[in-house]
């Protein structure tokens, strides 16, 4: 029968309908659909189907959010039903509109540019995205989704690289010019200090930011396990600390990196540190535009080979006057 619908076969005295590659879901799952014996009866079974295909399309995940918000927050420990709440509020922002049927994992990825962009921690992230997941099997239950459409949802894996700076890349980062913004050249200032911190001790970002005056020793410092790491023949290490002791505003919390308002950048209770990853950012892109580092580096990067090339990393004069004398 050539006058038949586009897709629609007639053969065995049935009618099958060849289903488009990616629509299965809505065919139960078949890649061609038995539609019936009859003509009427196939053009009727083919219209009921894409009419609750068109009706599941209506749906977005604002409607969802809201469905749940009012069906089973209210049945949630009220820790856990918080943390759907600002897991939703955050992802109604950018994906909310996103009709049900269009969530994949282009979606996820979508969303987790938009928390990196926004500086909002992997791990939150990595909890909204279980939220959202958690919502979809719920979708599917109430039957704004077809089940075999359910993706397992994953937080996209950023490629990572084993880079490790240069000795003559260490030396433009800690000997780059300040500027004369005060409120930009302390942000420069606290990243040159950092540096030193993270290349003489090689502690991780939530010891050093979590690292109390009173850790501080005459022959060095201690870290959270007790264990001393000694000031440097070069003495780079006991001038980072002072500088950082001696660094404005002067009624300040007990920790040694605070911020302007003298607060710890760590939040022992949120496990996070927001304000640092900003000042980081910018640090970061301030030594790439005044310096010949060509490359974006990271946190993971400050390595040293040995504890013997810590003699190779030179702090001239004046980026020293300038750290010992910083007053802004």
């Amino acid at each position: 029968m050539s006058d038949l619908p586009l897709r629609w076969r007639y053969r065995q005295g049935r009618y099958w309908y060849r289903v488009p590659p990616g629509l299965e879901a809505f065919w139960d799952d078949k890649q061609e659909f038995l539609l019936g014996k009859t003509f009427e009866e196939a053009k009727a079974v083919f219209h009921d189907r894409q009419s609750k295909r068109a009706e599941l399309h209506a749906y977005t995940l604002q409607d969802l959010f809201d469905r749940v918000v009012a069906e089973q927050l209210a049945e949630m420990p009220e820790i856990r039903a918080e943390s759907y709440r600002e897991a939703y509020e955050r992802m109604r922002r950018t994906i909310g509109d996103t009709p049900l049927l269009d969530v994949t994992q282009d979606t996820i990825e979508h969303y987790t540019d938009y928390c990196r962009h926004r500086h909002i921690h992997k791990t939150v992230a990595q909890r909204d995205i279980e939220v959202l997941a958690t919502s979809m099997t719920q979708a599917a239950i109430w039957k704004m989704v077809p089940y075999t459409y359910l993706v397992d949802f994953q937080l996209p894996k950023r490629k990572r690289f084993n880079r490790r700076l240069e000795t003559w890349e260490l030396n433009a980062i800690l000997n780059v010019e300040l500027p004369r913004d005060p409120r930009r050249a302390r942000t420069i200032h606290v990243g040159r200090l950092y540096v030193v911190l993270k290349l003489l001790t090689e502690l991780p970002r939530r010891e050093l930011l979590a690292m109390k005056i009173s850790q501080i020793h005459r022959e060095g410092i201690a870290d959270s396990h007790g264990v001393l790491h000694e000031w440097d023949q070069l003495g780079a290490l006991k001038t980072a600390v002072q500088a950082f002791r001696h660094l404005p505003p002067t009624a300040r919390e007990p920790y040694l990196i605070v911020n302007l308002k003298g607060k710890p950048y760590w939040n022992e209770e949120k496990q996070q540190a927001h304000g640092f990853t900003s000042l980081w950012s910018r640090f970061v892109n301030y030594c790439l535009a005044n310096t010949e580092i060509a490359d974006p580096f990271y946190e993971r990067d400050l390595r040293l080979d040995t504890p013997e090339k810590t003699a190779d990393v030179q702090i001239s004069p004046r980026s020293a006057e300038s750290m010992r004398t910083f007053h802004k």
